[in-house]
Formats: structure tokens, C-alpha cells, sequence
């Protein structure tokens, strides 16, 4: 599950880099806002009532190690790029050190 979410934020970026040039030479700059709605039909779709229950039970066998690397990841890269920007004793950035570990 972890690595299903990361992938798909992986790539995301990269896709809508070339889709928003074509989209901003060939339809305006206002068109490049589109590129969002595919995220928001997803999450839609995910919202939408389903025939069949959902079984939430299973989320207890998901790979939850991998989601917790993946957050202290995220938190690590976030906290190099903006503790040379800002200062390192920031509560942010604090916060965000000891999330990562």
C-alpha cells in the first residue's frame, strides 16, 4: 500500500511538467489548472458509496513499516532544503528532524 501511494506521487510530478508545457503553449497559462483534476476525480471515485463493504480489517496487514519510512523521508528532504533557508533551531524544522528519525 505504502509503496502504491509513493509511486504514484512519484510520477506525478513528472507528468504534468511535460503535460503543463503543452498545455501553456497550446491552450494559455489558465489551462495548466486542469492537471489537477484527474487527483480530484481519484479521490472522488474513492469516496464514492460501494456496493460491497469496505474491509477495513485488512489495513491492519498493510505494509505500515514502509509508510512510516516513507513519511521520515519526506520530513529528512523537507528539513535539508529548509534549514538553510530558515534557521535550524526553528520549531518547524525541530519538529520535522525528529519526525524524520
Amino acid at each position: 500500500m505504502g509503496l502504491a501511494i509513493y509511486s504514484s506521487g512519484g510520477l506525478r510530478p513528472l507528468d504534468r511538467t511535460g503535460l503543463g508545457g503543452y498545455f501553456s503553449d497550446n491552450f494559455g497559462w489558465q489551462s495548466i489548472f486542469l492537471l489537477s483534476l484527474p487527483g480530484l476525480v481519484m479521490i472522488a471515485m474513492l469516496c464514492m458509496p460501494r456496493a460491497t463493504p469496505r474491509q477495513l480489517h485488512l489495513l491492519a496487514q498493510g505494509d505500515w513499516l514502509g509508510v512510516s519510512r516513507w513519511h521520515g523521508l519526506g520530513c529528512l528532504e523537507t528539513v535539508l532544503e529548509e534549514g538553510n533557508k530558515t534557521t535550524v533551531r526553528s520549531p518547524l524544522i525541530l519538529r520535522l528532524a525528529s519526525s524524520a528519525w
